[in-house]
């Protein structure tokens, strides 16, 4: 009984594993980049965070 409980908990932990959304990273490693540049360059990058995120938002939403 006890090895079948150990069986049923790896399937389910193989079952909550999800598929990285590679879109969703770029966005945000984009966004990132406008935030440095926000700081370092001009506050008018930031804009370019506020996009990035919004994108990323309607990508994660949209599934």
């Amino acid at each position: 009984m006890v090895e079948k409980k150990l069986k049923s908990g790896k399937e389910s932990e193989n079952k909550n594993i999800k598929k990285v959304n590679w879109r969703v990273v770029g966005y945000s490693l984009i966004a990132l980049g406008f935030v440095g540049l926000g700081i370092f360059v001009d506050w008018i990058w930031f804009l370019g965070a506020v996009f990035m995120i919004w994108l990323n938002q309607k990508e994660l939403m949209g599934k």
